[in-house]
C-alpha cells in the first residue's frame, strides 16, 4: 500500500521532462526550489549574480543532477536574453521561480531615492523582465508555472521596511494580475511567501 501511495504521489507531481528555471538560485530559497525540482525529475537552470555563491549552490546539489548554471544579474537585459537562449536550447522553460530579492532596512526619513530605486529594480523590475521574456516559451508549449517569492511584507506593514514592503506589495499584485491574464494561455502564476529565512540577500 505504501509503495502504491508513493507511485501515486510521483504520478501526480512528477516533473519528468520539464525544465525549471530558478532566479536567485544561489540563495537558500532558490537552492531549496532547485532541490525539489530535481527530486521530482526536472532539469534545472540555476541563475545567480555572485559566482562564488552560485558555485557553492551547485556543489550542494547532487553531482549527477541535470543542472545548468547561468551567472548574471536578473536586472541586466543581456543576462535575461541569455536565460531565454539557454532555456530555449533546452526545450523551453516549463517552470519559473522568481526568488531574487533583497532589502535595505531604513526609516522613511532616512531612505534615499537611490535606496528606493535599488529595491524596486531588484525586487520588482527584474521579476517583471524575466517573466515577460520567458512567458512566450510557456505560451508556445501551452503549459507553464510561475512562482514569485513574495514576503510577509507583501501583505502587512513592517517597521523600517516601508520601501521593501512597497516592492513586495507590488510583486503580490503583479502575481494576482498575471495569474488572471496568463490563465488564458494555460500558464499559472502563484505566490509563495517567506517569513524569516537565513540567506545571502544581496548576492543572489
Amino acid at each position: 500500500a505504501e509503495d502504491g501511495e508513493f507511485t501515486m504521489f510521483e504520478e501526480l507531481f512528477s516533473l519528468q521532462g520539464k525544465v525549471a528555471l530558478v532566479t536567485g538560485g544561489s540563495g537558500a530559497i532558490g537552492q531549496g526550489a532547485a532541490e525539489v525540482f530535481l527530486e521530482l525529475g526536472a532539469r534545472v537552470i540555476l541563475a545567480g549574480r555572485t559566482e562564488e555563491h552560485l558555485t557553492a549552490a551547485r556543489a550542494a546539489l547532487p553531482e549527477d543532477a541535470e543542472v545548468i548554471t547561468v551567472l548574471g544579474d536578473a536586472g541586466d537585459p543581456a543576462h535575461v536574453r541569455e536565460l531565454v537562449e539557454v532555456a530555449e536550447s533546452n526545450g523551453g522553460v516549463d517552470l519559473l521561480v522568481n526568488s531574487v530579492g533583497t532589502n535595505r532596512r531604513k526609516p522613511i526619513l532616512e531612505a534615499t531615492p537611490e535606496d528606493r530605486e535599488f529595491l524596486w529594480q531588484v525586487n520588482m523590475a527584474s521579476v517583471w523582465a524575466v517573466t515577460q521574456a520567458l512567458v512566450p516559451q510557456m505560451v508556445e508549449k501551452g503549459y507553464g508555472k510561475i512562482i514569485n517569492m513574495c514576503s510577509i511584507g507583501s501583505f502587512v506593514g513592517l517597521e523600517f521596511k516601508t520601501m521593501y514592503a512597497i516592492t513586495k506589495g507590488a510583486l503580490a499584485q503583479h502575481t494576482r494580475s498575471a495569474a488572471v491574464e496568463l490563465a488564458q494561455q494555460r500558464a499559472g502564476v502563484q505566490a509563495a511567501g517567506d517569513g524569516l529565512s537565513v540567506e545571502r540577500r544581496a548576492g543572489k
